[in-house]
């Protein structure tokens, strides 16, 4: 099988097949087994972290929020129903009406809510079976089962976990009961609805289990009302498993489950969804004889069943015709013996396609085409190459981890650190939010990250082993030396596993240490142990490797397993005399092409393990290096850096003879276990410019490898606010802080320059043959590539800080100084423009210089080494600006612990910026000044230090502009500005507020704007608006209007004279706003706004404030 036939497998599985297969590659999974109930009851322990790891694992949207709680639609023993309104923090998707369904916990209000207590884990373990089942492919998209919108964890102090579903009009027994007549079309449709979301269930081995007008929701559409089938985790089951949990529901079950729970009489596992079938006999009479309330079908005698049967007779609106049809139907469901009631619900029932029915078929007995059998014995899995064999062995896979999920993680994990997985602990150490400017400058967020990492280390997970010294260097922190001595094993183990972007690194230590690690590496079966599921075990499967011989009954010319690899693929997957040996005589011509499944032949996993003399020996026997996998996946070329540093020269030399293309490209992102954590995109000479392998560079420019050649894949480079996943496009992106990279990708050159890798970047640009910048058209020009690489995306939610592994603050100032350097030395200007990119989602696009983007970045080292190296601190780009006005998002704090941090970075760039002679007094195409363009993002130590040195209190833009209408727009514009808490907007009131004093107060006697114009908006209205009553009391002791009118815009509909407002009508028109459910604000948060608010009300009436419609000789 190739690989397009995984996801079609999976469509067709079985529930625990597809439950089987989740677990395999997912540490969570494994350790909840929603498939086997014999198994030790600590195996369904599951805390709250770990619950939310297994909600993204299953793809569920999340977590969300909800809020706007309703009326309860539904209660039973163990689950709560609500009508909600749900949406999504991390997510642009409108919020949604839905139903919400809680556990029913017994809570103690003095302990946190722990999933894994004996006396909750019955409702977390239905919740998850309901929520898995709802996830399978073939019920996610089925037209009568309802949707899952997502999960959450409400706001209470327990956190309990729902799941959002999407919201009924009602249930079936509620449209049946209504005075509403419902015409027989529609009854028959309903009754067809139900029967294919139960055949669904069916196919998978799911016993629905409580099958009730109650648990079957009707939806209207603009055609018809549709049902849909609901609530199967508290009593589901699996067919031909001891698995039944819950006991039904009186009135509707089938006669052996009263029997099993009455009497203990057992059951025949293989026939459970026949109870299914009884129970939706009895609600197809019931919906065709629309009883208001069901009778006690299931617990009555059969004559009793029969004699409310014939009256299915009299409903008058029943077709004559189909009245005996439907009894018999009925009558088959309902048969006492499980074996002989229908096995095909679809056929056993007429719908508007099948009018003539021949009842013999209803009532014979039908075997089910599904097979009971141990279905985890006999499932061959088609595992393609993006996916791990066994991720425990290999040591490769990072998990990737929906953002949202990391609080519940790492809440988890300071609870007790033991609760997590290896993996996941990783994930944690990789949240991009750890590696925050002010997560960098914080020291207990670095102590815990420290944490993650050494816990994951200490659990063997080799990357995190790997990375451990290039934490201590990167943080200038000398390991003790009880670490120190764990140097060695550490780099070994990151080589050994294929870390080998580390060669240098382990070589610089002790170079036999590199020799030592790459043998180990080939000898287990090099990358071919991570993708192919080679390993020493399987190699000894095949081969006695003390006896250099073929094990007895190996055939070697038919594939051996799954993977149709014949002996030779397995050969030539390892390194070691005894393969090689064997390898020698038994490969011919005519064998040593032979195609696998995936369309590999021997010589690829050769290259793969990085087996230097097996290539060169199939090379001579006739292997085709030309002869790629699948379209864009990486040659064998690509491979080169996977093999010995001493051996690079003659593998290239051997495979280019042999016809391998040097330019040739690959796109796949397949994760790797250590740095670049994923496949590189590109041409052979990318993938040895990520790996810094000077040796395979070298090899590869001497064949004509082109270092300006495009990788293919489009970067996206934030300043602040990455996307939570990573986006294709700019429409993934819901914020409008990006800089776009070149629309064709890096050359390799410019990841030379990203990497700051001086001495790669060298020998591209000596052997480059084009020796000036090229003009591209988009992106960022080369300088500019400086700062376009600080995390590098893993997979769709993972990314990994670069930075992390370039060195000490001294080691990385020096790589940045040689970068620049070399780029001067070839004739790169280092004050040239970028192209025009696209900066905060205008549509004409911006130049800028790498001064510009560094500032914008917030990367001092590498701004200072531009302005050593000559950056021009006062060239503008097109649109005007400088690079004194490029501070921006970066720099803002949004939480007051961050405040002064980042108020301290805004100070310290401004100041070197003009110690570096940045002018204050110029303009952009807009007419702002530096000052002004600061005051938009709300930096207030930038503005404080520019008032400091000069600038104007009172600067505007040209009249005509909108911000040129208003009074000290400067002012205007910080207090606009405010954070996501009370006491940030507090404390920034108290900042604007001295700085009125300082400097607007003296001015107010020479404004001709004190008392505004109704064109002109006040200072004071602007902070009425925000409620800054600390910054209005100044400038009202200073002598301002307390009762300046402004004309707002004209609104159609509304009276010229309502669109008047003074400062007090602006407070006063907070109020609803605060109160409106839309502000999705808590009473807390509600009362402290409200609060605010009130005193700025008082400070205006206090000053004879007044509303616009009370003031005597008000003008239009």
């Amino acid at each position: 099988m190739g690989y397009s036939s995984f996801d079609d497998e999976i469509e067709q599985a079985s529930f625990a097949v597809y439950v089987t297969d989740l677990s395999k590659n997912s540490a969570s999974l494994q350790n909840l087994n929603l498939t086997n109930p014999n198994e030790p009851a600590h195996k369904r322990e599951l805390p709250i972290a770990e619950f939310c790891t297994v909600l993204d694992e299953l793809n569920v949207p999340g977590p969300c929020f909800s809020y706007n709680e309703k009326d309860v639609i539904a209660s039973g023993a163990q689950f709560v129903v609500r009508q909600a309104t749900v949406g999504f923090e991390h997510r642009p998707l409108p919020v949604l009406d839905a139903a919400v369904k809680s556990p029913k916990f017994m809570l103690d209000a003095q302990e946190r809510l722990n999933l894994a207590t004996e006396s909750v884990r019955r409702q977390v373990y239905d919740l998850l079976f309901e929520v898995a089942a709802l996830c399978h492919p073939r019920l996610r998209r089925h037209d009568n089962i309802v949707d899952i919108i997502g999960w959450g964890l409400n706001a209470t102090w327990h956190q309990v976990p729902f799941i959002a579903l999407e919201l009924a009009d009602g249930d079936l027994g509620d449209f049946i009961g209504a005075s509403e007549y419902l015409p027989f079309e529609t009854r028959r449709q309903m009754i067809e609805d139900v029967a294919s979301g139960l055949s669904a269930l069916h196919g998978l081995g799911i016993v629905h289990g409580d099958i009730k007008p109650g648990n079957v929701l009707v939806f209207r559409t603009e055609t018809r009302l549709i049902a849909k089938l609901s609530d199967f985790g508290g009593s589901a089951g699996l067919t031909g498993m001891a698995l039944l949990r819950g006991r039904g529901t009186v009135g509707w079950r089938a006669p052996e489950l009263r029997r099993y729970h009455d009497h203990g009489d057992p059951l025949d596992q293989n026939l459970l969804e026949k109870m299914d079938v009884y129970s939706f006999g009895l609600l197809a009479w019931f919906i065709l004889s629309l009883l208001r309330f069901p009778r006690r079908g299931g617990e009555e005698d059969e004559g009793t069943l029969e004699a409310e049967l014939s009256g299915l007779q009299h409903q008058y609106d029943i077709p004559r015709s189909l009245v005996t049809v439907y009894q018999s139907s009925i009558r088959a469901c309902l048969c006492k013996k499980p074996d002989n009631r229908p096995a095909d619900l679809m056929t056993t029932f007429p719908d508007d396609k099948q009018p003539n029915v021949d009842l013999n078929t209803i009532t014979k007995h039908t075997e089910s085409a599904t097979s009971h059998e141990d279905i985890n014995d006999n499932y061959e899995y088609d595992l393609p190459l993006t996916e791990p064999s066994n991720p425990k062995q290999g040591n490769a896979w990072i998990p990737g981890v929906n953002t949202g999920l990391l609080d519940h993680l790492r809440s988890a994990f300071l609870e007790d650190p033991n609760q997590l997985s290896s993996e996941m602990v990783f994930e944690l150490f990789l949240d991009h939010h750890n590696f925050s400017f002010s997560a960098l400058n914080d020291r207990a967020t670095i102590e815990l990250t420290y944490r993650y990492l050494l816990t994951a280390a200490r659990a063997e997970l080799l990357k995190a082993q790997a990375l451990l010294f290039s934490f201590f260097e990167y943080h200038d922190v000398t390991p003790d030396k009880d670490m120190e001595s764990n140097r060695r094993y550490c780099m070994f183990g990151c080589i050994a596993s294929g870390g080998i972007a580390f060669s240098a690194t382990a070589r610089s230590i002790d170079p036999t240490l590199l020799d030592d690690g790459l043998l180990k590496f080939r000898q287990n079966g090099g990358f071919n142990a991570h993708y192919k599921e080679m390993r020493p075990e399987v190699l000894e499967k095949y081969i006695d490797l003390d006896l250099e011989a073929i094990r007895p009954g190996v055939t070697i010319n038919k594939p051996l397993n799954h993977h149709g690899d014949y002996l030779l693929h397995i050969l030539c997957s390892f390194q070691h005399p005894a393969t090689l040996h064997i390898l020698k005589s038994i490969t011919t011509p005519e064998n040593v092409n032979d195609v696998n499944e995936y369309a590999e032949l021997p010589l690829y996993r050769a290259c793969l393990c990085g087996a230097s003399e097996t290539v060169l020996f199939l090379l001579d026997q006739g292997g085709d290096p030309t002869f790629s996998p699948t379209i864009a996946w990486p040659s064998c070329l690509h491979w080169l850096v996977v093999f010995h540093p001493d051996s690079m020269d003659e593998v290239a030399d051997k495979l280019v003879e042999k016809g391998a293309q040097v330019n040739e490209m690959s796109f796949r992102t397949i994760q790797m276990g250590h740095y670049p954590y994923a496949f590189p995109s590109g041409s052979p000479l990318h993938w040895a410019v990520e790996f810094s392998s000077v040796e395979a560079v070298q090899a590869l420019l001497r064949h004509g490898a082109d270092p300006w050649l495009s990788n293919g894949t489009r970067q996206f480079i934030f300043a602040t606010m990455s996307p939570d996943s990573k986006p294709q496009s700019t429409e993934d992106i819901y914020h409008d802080e990006w800089i776009l990279g070149p629309s064709k990708g890096p050359t390799a050159v410019e990841v030379a320059i990203q990497n700051w890798d001086y001495t790669v970047l060298a020998l591209l640009l000596g052997h480059a043959p084009e020796r000036t910048e090229r003009n591209v058209g988009d992106g960022i020009g080369l300088f500019q590539h400086l700062i376009a690489a600080e995390f590098r995306w893993i997979s769709d939610t993972s990314r990994f800080y670069n930075p992390l592994i370039r060195g000490s603050r001294n080691t990385r100032r020096k790589k940045i100084q040689r970068t620049i350097g070399t780029l001067i030395k070839y004739g790169f200007d280092v004050n040239s423009l970028s192209p025009a990119w696209a900066r905060r989602g205008q549509q004409q696009g911006v130049t800028s210089t790498a001064l510009m983007l560094a500032i914008y970045m917030g990367n001092m080292d590498v701004a200072e080494a531009l302005i050593d190296a000559g950056a021009d601190v006062n060239l503008a780009g097109n649109d005007g600006r400088t690079a004194i006005m490029y501070l921006g998002a970066k720099y803002a704090p949004m939480v007051l612990d961050h405040y002064d941090l980042h108020k301290d970075l805004q100070i310290q760039v401004t100041r070197f910026l003009l110690v570096k002679g940045a002018r204050i007094d110029v303009r952009d195409n807009a007419g702002q000044s530096p000052i002004l363009v600061l005051a938009q993002d709300g930096l207030i130590g930038a503005v404080e230090v520019l008032l400091q040195h000069g600038a104007v209190a009172n600067d505007r833009v040209n009249p005509g502009n909108s911000l040129g209408m208003k009074e000290f727009p400067i002012f205007t514009l910080l207090s606009r500005y405010s954070g996501n808490t009370e006491n940030f907007t507090l404390h920034r009131d108290r900042e604007i507020a001295a700085l009125l004093r300082e400097y607007v107060v003296p001015l107010l006697p020479q404004t001709t704007l004190a008392n505004a114009s109704p064109t002109h908006e006040t200072l004071l209205r602007s902070l009425a608006w925000n409620g800054l009553f600390k910054s209005g009391a100044v400038l009202l002791a200073g002598g301002v209007n307390v009762n300046p009118v402004f004309a707002a815009n004209y609104i159609p509909g509304v009276e010229a004279s309502e669109c008047r407002k003074t400062p007090l009508d602006e407070v006063m028109s907070r109020y609803p706003l605060i109160e409106s459910p839309q502000g999705r604000l808590s009473k807390s948060e509600a009362a402290k706004l409200t609060a605010r608010f009130r005193r700025m009300e008082e400070l205006l009436r206090k000053y004879d404030g007044r509303l616009a419609e009370d003031l005597d000789g008000a003008t239009d």
